[in-house]
Parts: structure tokens; sequence; C-alpha cells
């Protein structure tokens, strides 16, 4: 679910950065690109992913388990 986010802000980044970023090297096109352009959407799904993770812990115990009356 993660993915999903982080792919949408990778597809916003400008050309004109990534072949910029090109000229820096590998790993540093990775860091200024990638890394800093997405880190909004990288929290966006942290949370994501978080919230769906507590829903399979959450509705279970809220709906009760076959020992409980």
């Amino acid at each position: 679910m993660i993915v999903l986010p982080i792919y949408a802000a990778m597809q916003r980044i400008d050309p004109v950065v990534l072949a910029a970023a090109r000229n820096l090297g590998p790993i540093r096109e990775c860091v200024f690109t990638v890394f800093l352009h997405c880190r909004t959407r990288r929290g966006r799904g942290c949370a994501l992913v978080l919230l769906s993770a507590l829903g399979f812990y959450i509705t279970p115990a809220l709906l009760g388990s076959p020992g409980t009356t």
C-alpha cells in the first residue's frame, strides 16, 4: 500500500530535474530526486499502512472473539 503514494509522487518529478540529477551520479540522483521530492508522500504512505494495519487488530477486538459472549 505504500507503493501507490510514492509512485504518484515519483510521476510528478519534473524530467528536467531528473536530467540534472543524472549528472551528479547514481547515488546522488536517487537521494536528491526520489528521497527529497517524495518525503511528504512517504509520510502519507506510512500513515496509510499504519491505519490499515491497526484496522486488522482493532476490528476483531471490537467485534469480540469466539471466547467472548
